[in-house]
């Protein structure tokens, strides 16, 4: 529901990660393939991860998640995580998510803790806390690595 997509925006926004939405699976491929139409070089990555909602009109995720990875498999676009986000916790629901693609899980409603874990995972491979300035917390280096990494 829309509650969920807005606290997630609200979260990504919040440590300054961009984020764009789609209202359904069409759409999210159509903004997919959009993106990378007119990128700059083979080695340009404008998506670092997406979020899928599993349950969502016109067409669900696990259908536009098969289809955004027959495109990556074909090099039409890069590979890019994609991260099942539903309200179905049942062990055969995850199992699906993974059975049709997906990289990764987060339950809704999405937890700020599970989600800064998700980004480490996908889209910052090596933190250190080492690399921490004097006045930033672990959150704050994973959005400044994430925005160095877009550069």
């Amino acid at each position: 529901n829309s509650f969920n997509l807005n606290a997630l925006v609200k979260y990504l926004k919040g440590i300054n990660i961009e984020s764009e939405t789609a209202n359904n699976g069409e759409e999210a491929i159509q903004k997919v393939l959009e993106k990378y139409k007119d990128k700059c070089c083979k080695d340009c990555e404008l998506y670092s991860l997406i979020f899928m909602d599993c349950n969502m009109p016109v067409m669900d995720g696990y259908e536009a998640t098969k289809i955004l990875k027959e495109y990556m498999k074909s090099n039409l676009i890069p590979e890019i995580p994609i991260v099942a986000c539903t309200a179905y916790a049942f062990n055969y629901d995850v199992d699906k998510c993974f059975q049709m693609g997906m990289d990764g899980y987060i339950p809704k409603p999405v937890k700020r803790d599970i989600l800064l874990s998700l980004l480490k995972k996908w889209c910052v491979q090596s933190v250190s806390y080492t690399h921490l300035r004097a006045h930033e917390t672990p959150e704050h280096l994973v959005c400044r690595l994430l925005l160095e990494k877009k550069k």
